[in-house]
């Protein structure tokens, strides 16, 4: 027998006598308890014999009997409890695969235990031994030793491809020729070479077979090519791979086996690696095998717990595994990492190539199988090739064709061989028969001539190529390109397009197409194929009862089919899969006694227990408020199985390797498997998933990962990258591209129509226009970028002392010293303030835009010691985020055996300034480029313009008349080429032949007709180039410009409140301003001020809110806060008299909870009256201030914040109040909370929140009349518009503080999923609260917003509301500010179940139609409004029911959303993008409105008391929502108006001088001669036209602001498309061409039979079309200013003036042209004519426009130049409603 390795070394007591194998069969079969199932480890028991002994095995019994610290269960269960308690933790001490200490020696018997899973496959079979040449030897963490010779081992790059630019042509051929009848073609093609067999050209003869080989041959390249690319990507993706002790990236190809690799969460593995350690403290890992098996459930695998205790730096060892193979399920291994004892390794433990990682941070493991070797590329193989029927069947009449073939060459050889026999005698004299060869002096001599023999033979060899094509060589082509048309129909029927899946047909096999219409028999799978394979519960058989009437049960659809739960973290986690119950069973589990009930409830235990099913928790859609919790397995059985449980009550939450949780019925209960597993959240985190930091030691900080440096860069290029890096971003212009290639083309000898300078001139003045403009801007950011980084800071350096250092030499791990009103280097965490309790205060104002004070705090523990001697202690915090409100860290000090969490209160941000705060300190954790400031430093998502995606259509309409134009041209020149190409040789630009040279037959440009048509097109594309304009981008940008700068220096849009001007942050967009039909607004901050007055409270169930009861606070008080309130005069008289009344105290106790429970920070300042003080209450939220100054004013005045207390004048008394705890607001709670010590040692807690948030947590058994009473006032408060807050409190045992105190301190301790657990101790906390009252505080209206709303409704703009307000809040206001009016008919939405929700949708369509039907006229139908809250949004954008709320809310003139999310308003946004294609304007002022924002269309962002987070991701900002009237209805209207006519007048006047010289082409012998000078024709659209229209651009208006604003019907122009749609860019088209042919043909007409040059009537056509243009222009005109005159007329006269600067020139062909010509009278006659006539269809059209078919904006301009505005008798007009466009 073979000795085997001992799992541990030989121990110093002897062994006990060993047993029988009988025996042990005996007693193993009897006494082994059953194992745990997989996945829970369980311990795996061997005996460890003395040195040189036969290993035995031994009974289980024996073994257990000589091991105290082993308990069969039946002993647990009989043994008294201590005992089994001590033996239950020694059982999950032993399974947990770890000891707290080193590892003791076993116990007497030389037992020990090994936690190391098994999977059944490692139980069965697994763990045979591997023969060492059978297996493969992998040295961890050694590559070289592993890859050494004569291992072979192959690197890890992979390659698909077949060919290499060598091997392509042979061996294509080689795959090719496979194919007989391609060799039956070639041979005929080569016998067609022999000269007694020519019966075809060799060229002809070889043709069809090289032209089937080459089209088959590009195809191969091609895809093989796609294969190449796939591979250079594969291989060359990064990994991290540990090299010397460091992770670093390499690509894949280069990950050697034996390397260790690190893999973190939702990447894909780069080769088969077997699992060393993982993320989880059990060594649990995820991975999804989609890419492998096409399942797209997790698999669970498990790294072993020798190899998890070690770093994966210092582990060393060897595996021993099998070698490689397609098994994907199979793996046979064993790890001896210690070398002594091997341990086994399964399927379990290894992970493939192509997985991906999931719900796993990170996993490490070791590659024994890279590139070709690992399984996925040995399974990589093509299905096998089928061969359809057709084609079968086709060989077998390919045959008879060969057959008739074969007959006919038969014949044909057999009646020459006749012929030549009949007559031979002949021979010698018939042509192509010459016997005898006549010119020989041989009278024997035969001429080609072989005998009759070889004649028939011929014969029949020339038969078989002449008759070749009865075998047709393009069948093939012909079938693959059939069946790919096929392929494509059969992929595009949408009669196979599963909408569910949103799946297609595919077609994955195309050369058995036609055998789909052959079949007889259908072979079909039933799960999964003739079934879903989404198996649902449907009844169960529980304790001999059958429970399967689920009609009256829950599960359809509604909240209360126990199939959601909370989780920790108060968030509601609803399973993805509802399942329908029972309502007697779901009584049974719920209430009911007894076995029945009990048996019950084990059954749905069971359920949720028994299985391997993980649960996911992912976000759900986009505005829902609660998540998904969704059930992953290997098995659909399974995973209903736990939906059943779950909807019973039993929700499965969460899983872990030794644990799970399961949710029964509201009440979490924990599994364990080990007393030491933890879920992931609460691990704590490895210096590869952290960053540590050294305090005060940089050098250490930085040793093992060099961290950023603090020099930041926010400059593009540098000297050296600035010319070719611009130039490629400039070329990602695909116009400039163009026009590169046309420059490019003219350089060409053959092709070259203008000078080579001025070819390229246009596009050289456009990229440096562009390039200057470019350094400019980052020469500016560089000068800021030195002036930043040249900033001094203070630095500890060795010795204690703080020296003066610039910014960017700072480095992570100092120790840095800031003073009041300094902007702070680098994101810091506190160690010490100027103040005692640690506290210091920033403005954030740089980061987030918000100027109020933030508070951070230094920590009490780092407070009290000097910078210099906290040097050594370690911070480890999360990696560099762009979440600048969020921050997870721990803190060790040196020699502490305690971890001290740091949170966002402890980190200051780069870029904030201290306040109020003499000075701080901190240690540097992120710089540079790695702060949240720089890592936030991102403008918005890029928008684009409707208008510039409209002018891309005819753009594209410009470039097919240009191919038009150039085909005509080449086509006109290739006949005129054919009619005379006997004459070329004397014709001009035609020298045919070369008489200077000797050779006979050579050509002098000359290239033949079809080179020179292709040289013709070519040129014609050079000459008609600026059919597309070139410049029209330059000048849309400086357009743009203008507009920007008159709309930012409109003092009607200025806000002397708050000192703003309006931005323009877009200026890509401006005129999309002018077509906006839908507007979303938020309320409170945008309709509202957002500042906020405390009106009047509920407190213990009694109203005070009696306006006439409230004055100003009366009496000589020291504290005076800043904000006044008006207080209650009862109340006031209550709180101070009423103190020993239960009434009075909880009155009190209401206003210390005002006081208290916010994070505001009092600023003290001396008042204008001696021994007065002012308080300037600092606050995030307005809420907060408004509260905290109604405390003050009721005598509950909060003046000092710190740390760690607060203190309260409470009545002229001042009182210390400590502060415990305190839980900040956040969107899922909706509450916030705080811990108090008072002065009476008692502690409580004090909670404020939304009502729907506070009354789940209220006690309402107590005092439930005041329950009652204080929703009642809540709903008045609501009805009346106010903001309403709910207070409640409960006093604290001191059992109950220690118990949140621990748990507080744990979340805040871990790294991972802090949030979630901090919250779940906060909802564990805020329960059974009493509730104290409520709070009503009014937020104003800003000035002028009904009437804004107004107007714009007016124009036809549509304006929603969503707000986080109640519904009663919402309705308020949309009634004061004119949103809801009372002859609209409301539909109200507000359902709690998605039944409801569906049934209130459909009836709000019913009610849409009835409406309808009612009312055939649009103008006099009756207003709809649409008042939906979040809940109901919920239910819709769950269960997918969007169109039918864009049905009713299309057909509403308000929609107003109440209790939305903010990714609910982003959906709503997208809702209406989707679905129409209405332009859309978002409008808000806070954070909470970015989403929406960004969503839509057009941004604004409103300047507001919420920071300026909106600003900033906004494209346009201003001060007050009125401000958007003028903005819309006036810039809007004339950025649209001004920006269409430029595009289409830009595409008119080049268009007009492209059909110029297009005319000239065709009396030139289509040779593309110019008469018009090549600098006058680069010159058109740059000099001569360009200033004019840019000009009139930005100044022009076609209606003023006053008729704008009078009439707001106007901007109905337009919504409508009026002035730039296809109609006008047609028309535009039509007056070009008419105007080209009146400049070409009238002096053409004129001059034709004299003596002018070309160069003058050049010149003469130049002039014409730039004064045409610009008269055009000039009669578009509606304003004239100088600055119009100036531009139009002066580009005239500069035309002119360069016109005659280029014929001054004497090496110019057209030297003195305009001079001789200007001096004759017919010259200005021939330019006033072009002018007249050219116009006349244009005046004609606008003249019976304006007369005949006016439109609204031509009725205002004639109203406003024939009556007096100010009239105020004159008659309103009505405005035009119906679309002109």
């Amino acid at each position: 027998m073979r000795q085997e390795r001992p799992l541990l070394p030989p121990l110093p007591p002897p062994p006990p006598p060993l047993q029988e194998p009988e025996e042990v069969a005996g007693a193993a079969s009897m006494d082994t308890p059953p194992r745990l199932p997989d996945p829970v480890p369980s311990p795996i028991l061997r005996h460890s014999p003395a040195a040189g002994s036969t290993r035995r095995s031994r009974s289980l019994r024996s073994l257990m009997a000589d091991s105290p610290s082993v308990t069969f269960a039946a002993d647990i269960r009989s043994a008294s409890k201590a005992e089994s308690s001590a033996s239950f933790e020694s059982f999950r001490f032993q399974r947990s695969g770890s000891r707290p200490g080193p590892s003791p020696s076993p116990g007497p018997g030389g037992v020990a235990r090994s936690s190391t899973r098994r999977s059944a496959s490692e139980r069965f079979g697994s763990q045979r031994d591997l023969r060492d040449e059978d297996a493969r030897f992998v040295y961890i963490n050694d590559a070289d030793r592993t890859n050494a010779p004569p291992a072979g081992l192959p690197d890890n790059s992979v390659h698909t491809t077949k060919y290499s630019v060598l091997t392509f042509i042979p061996r294509n051929l080689y795959e090719q020729f496979h194919r007989v009848a391609y060799v039956y073609f070639f041979i005929l093609a080569m016998l067609n070479f022999v000269p007694q067999l020519g019966v075809f050209t060799p060229a002809a003869g070889i043709l069809p077979l090289a032209f089937v080989l080459g089209v088959t041959a590009v195809k191969d390249a091609y895809e093989d090519w796609r294969r190449h690319r796939s591979d250079k990507t594969e291989n060359n993706r990064a990994a991290s791979v540990l090299v010397d002790g460091v992770f670093r990236h390499k690509p894949w190809k280069e990950v050697q086996v034996g390397e260790v690799v690190r893999v973190v969460a939702n990447e894909t593995l780069p080769c088969d690696m077997v699992l060393l350690s993982t993320s989880d403290p059990t060594g649990v890992a995820y991975v999804q095998t989609i890419n492998l098996d096409g399942e797209s459930n997790l698999k669970t695998r498990y790294a072993k717990q020798e190899t998890m205790a070690t770093p994966p730096e210092a582990l060393a060892g060897v595996i021993k595994c099998e070698k490689p193979n397609r098994n994907i399920y199979g793996f046979l291994a064993t790890v001896d990492v210690d070398g002594r004892r091997a341990v086994s390794l399964g399927p379990s433990n290894i992970v493939l190539r192509g997985c991906e990682l999931k719900n796993t941070a990170w996993a490490i493991g070791v590659a024994v199988y890279t590139g070709r070797d690992t399984k996925v590329m040995l399974n990589s193989s093509g299905a096998p090739s089928k061969r359809s029927r057709l084609e079968t069947h086709m060989n077998r009449e390919t045959i008879v064709l060969a057959v008739v073939l074969l007959l006919l060459m038969s014949i044909v050889s057999l009646l020459a061989g006749i012929w030549l026999g009949d007559h031979s005698d002949e021979l010698g004299i018939i042509p192509f028969f010459r016997k005898r060869d006549f010119s020989s002096g041989d009278p024997d001599a035969t001429y080609k001539w072989y005998g009759a023999g070889a004649q028939v033979a011929f014969t029949f060899m020339m038969a078989v190529i002449q008759f070749q094509v009865m075998i047709p060589i393009a069948l093939f082509i012909s079938m693959e390109l059939v069946r790919v048309g096929q392929a494509y129909f059969m992929v595009q029927d949408k009669h196979m397009f599963d909408a569910q899946r949103q799946a297609r047909f595919q077609c994955r096999a195309l050369n058995i197409n036609e055998d789909l219409g052959q079949i007889k028999y259908v072979f079909s799978d039933k799960t999964g194929t003739l079934t879903e394979n989404r198996m649902e519960f449907r009844c169960a058989s529980v304790h001999g009862g059958d429970f399967s009437d689920t009609s009256g049960g829950g599960g359809g659809g509604g909240d209360d089919d126990g199939h959601s739960v909370t989780g920790v973290d108060g968030v509601v986690l609803r399973p993805k899969t509802a399942v329908k119950t029972d309502p007697k069973l779901v009584a049974l589990l719920r209430g009911g006694a007894g076995e029945k009930a009990d048996r019950a409830r084990d059954f749905f235990l069971t359920l949720a227990t028994c299985n391997t099913v993980v649960p996911i928790v992912a976000d759900g859609p986009a505005a829902a408020a609660a998540r998904v919790l969704e059930y992953q397995g290997e098995s659909p059985d399974e995973q209903a199985l736990v939906y059943a449980a779950a909807a019973y009550g039993y929700t499965l939450v969460e899983r872990t390797s030794g644990h799970i949780i399961v949710d029964v019925f509201g009440t979490r209960h924990r599994d364990h498997g080990s007393s030491r597993h933890m879920s992931a959240s609460q691990k704590e985190l490895g210096d590869e998933d952290a960053r540590v930091v050294r305090v005060g030691d940089p050098a250490r900080t930085n040793e093992r990962l060099e961290f950023a440096g603090n020099a930041v860069r926010t400059a593009k290029y540098s000297p050296l990258t600035f010319l070719p890096r611009n130039l490629f971003e400039q070329f990602h212009r695909l116009a400039y591209v163009y026009f590169l290639v046309i420059a490019v083309l003219n350089q060409l000898p053959q092709l070259a129509v203008f000078g080579r300078g001025a070819s390229v001139m246009p596009l050289a003045f456009v990229l440096i226009v562009t390039a200057v403009k470019d350094a400019y801007e980052d020469w500016r950011r560089h000068r800021s970028d030195r002036a930043e980084n040249g900033r001094l800071a203070a630095v500890l350096f060795p010795g204690g002392q703080f020296l003066p250092t610039e910014w960017k030499h700072v480095r992570v791990g100092d120790v840095v010293r800031v003073v009041a009103d300094e902007s702070l280097p680098a994101d810091m965490v506190l160690l010490a303030t100027s103040d005692p309790t640690g506290v210091a205060y920033v403005q954030t104002l740089n980061l987030d835009g918000e100027s109020n004070l933030k508070t951070r705090y230094a920590k009490q523990e780092t407070l009290s010691t000097p910078p210099d001697q906290l040097v050594g202690a370690v911070i480890r915090c999360e990696r560099p985020n762009r979440n600048i409100y969020g921050f997870q860290a721990n803190l060790e000090l040196e020699g502490g055996s305690r971890r001290i969490p740091l949170g966002p209160s402890n980190i200051v941000l780069r870029g904030c300034e201290l306040k109020n705060t003499a000075w701080a300190v901190g240690v540097v954790v992120y710089a540079g480029r790695e702060t949240k400031a720089m890592l936030n430093n991102a403008g918005a998502p890029k928008k684009r313009s409707r208008l510039e995606t409209h002018m891309n259509r005819e753009t594209l309409f410009l470039s097919a008349i240009l191919v038009v134009l150039c085909t005509l041209v080449a086509a006109f020149s290739g006949v005129w080429l054919h009619t005379h190409q006997d004459e070329l040789e004397l014709a001009q630009f035609f020298h045919k032949r070369d008489y200077l040279s000797h050779e006979k037959n050579n050509n002098y440009n000359y290239y033949g007709i079809a080179a020179q048509i292709v040289f013709i097109f070519l040129m014609a594309v050079i000459v008609f180039q600026i059919m597309i304009p070139i410049s029209l981008y330059i000048s849309m940008e400086l357009v743009r410009l203008g507009q920007a700068y008159f709309m930012i220096r409109d003092t009607r849009l200025y806000d002397e409140s708050s000192n703003t001007r309006f931005q323009c942050r877009a200026l890509n967009i401006n005129e999309d301003l002018g077509q906006i039909k839908c507007v979303f607004s938020d309320k409170t901050g945008t309709l509202t001020q957002n500042k906020m007055d405390f009106r009047c409270a509920s407190i213990d169930g009694v109203d005070y809110s009696d306006i006439s009861r409230q004055q100003p606070v009366e009496g000589d008080r020291i504290w005076a806060p800043k904000i006044s309130v008006r207080t209650d005069s009862q109340l006031v008289k209550l709180i101070r008299d009423g103190g020993d009344t239960e009434q009075g105290r909880h009155t009190r106790e209401f206003f210390l909870a005002l006081a208290t429970c916010n994070t505001i920070v009092p600023m003290i300042t001396d008042g204008l009256v001696s021994k007065k003080k002012v308080i300037d209450y600092q606050g995030e939220s307005p809420d907060e201030q408004a509260l905290v100054a109604a405390a003050a004013a009721y005598g509950f005045v909060l003046v000092e914040r710190t740390s760690g207390h607060i203190v309260i004048d409470v009545l002229g008394e001042k009182q210390r109040y400590d502060v415990l705890g305190l839980h900040e607001f956040d969107s899922d709670r909706k509450r916030m909370s705080v811990i108090i010590g008072c002065p009476d040692k008692t502690v409580k807690l004090f909670v404020k929140g939304a009502d729907n948030s506070m009354f789940g947590v209220i006690d309402k058994t107590m005092n439930s009349d005041v329950v009652q009473a204080t929703e009642k006032h809540l709903h008045s408060y609501s009805s009346l518009g106010l903001r309403t807050l709910v207070i409640g409190m409960r006093e604290l045992s001191q059992a109950e503080f220690q118990e949140w105190q621990m748990a507080y301190e744990k979340a805040s301790t871990a790294l991972l999923g802090r949030g979630n657990l901090l919250r779940g101790v906060a909802a564990n906390i805020e329960r059974n609260l009493h509730l104290l009252g409520a709070s009503g505080i009014e937020d104003k209206l800003q000035d002028g917003v009904p009437e804004a709303i107004e107007k714009l409704r007016q124009a036809g703009i549509k304006v929603w509301v969503l707000t986080g307000d109640k519904q009663e809040t919402a309705i308020s206001i949309g009634y004061s500010c004119k949103l809801l009016t009372r002859e609209m008919t409301q539909i109200v939405i507000n359902s709690y179940s998605r039944e409801s929700c569906r049934k209130s949708l459909d009836d709000a369509i019913s009610m849409v139609n009835k409406l309808r039907s009612f009312s055939t006229d649009p103008q006099a139908r009756v207003p709809l409004a649409l008042i939906i809250d979040g809940n109901s949004l919920v239910y819709i954008f769950d269960t997918d029911r969007e169109e039918k709320l864009f049905e009713v809310a299309i057909a509403c003139d308000v929609v107003l959303c109440c209790r939305v999310a903010p990714l609910q308003k982003a959906g709503i946004v997208d809702l209406i993008k989707k679905r129409t294609s209405d332009m859309t304007l978002a409008i808000g002022d806070g954070a909470n409105d970015v989403s929406m924002i960004q969503m839509a269309d057009v941004g604004i962002g409103i300047s507001g008391q919420e920071g300026r987070q909106a600003v900033m991701a906004s494209d346009f900002a201003m001060g007050q929502f009125r401000f958007l009237v003028p903005l819309l209805l006036v810039h809007g209207h004339w950025n649209y108006q001004r920006m269409g006519y430029m595009i289409l007048y830009n595409f008119y006047r080049n268009a007009t001088f492209v059909f110029v010289l297009f005319w000239y082409v065709l009396y030139t012998g289509f040779t593309l001669t110019t008469a018009i000078t090549e600098w006058s024709s680069v010159l058109y659209s740059v000099i001569y036209t360009a200033v004019p229209t840019i000009v009139v651009a930005i100044l022009d208006k076609d209606l003023s602001r006053r008729t704008l604003l009078k009439y707001p019907q106007l901007y109905g122009a337009g919504q409508r498309e009026e002035n730039y749609n296809l109609r006008l860019f047609i028309f535009v088209m039509m007056d070009s061409i008419w105007q080209s042919l009146a400049i070409f043909f009238i002096p053409y007409l004129a001059y034709r039979k004299s003596a002018i040059d070309g160069s003058s009537l050049g010149d003469l056509w130049t002039l014409s079309v730039v004064i045409l243009v610009n008269i055009h222009l000039a009669m578009d005109v509606i304003r004239w200013n100088w600055i119009t005159h100036a531009v139009i007329w002066g580009s005239i006269v500069a035309t002119w003036i360069c016109v005659m600067i280029i014929d001054s020139i004497p090496i110019m062909p057209g030297f003195w042209a305009i001079y001789k010509v200007m001096g004759t009278g017919l010259f200005w006659a021939l330019l006033l004519a072009v002018t007249v006539v050219g116009m006349i269809p244009h005046f004609a059209a606008k003249a019976f426009r304006e007369y005949f078919t006016p439109s609204d904006i031509q009725i205002a301009r004639e109203m406003e130049k024939s009556q007096d505005m100010h009239d105020a008798t004159h008659p309103e007009v009505q405005m035009s409603t119906v679309a002109r466009a």
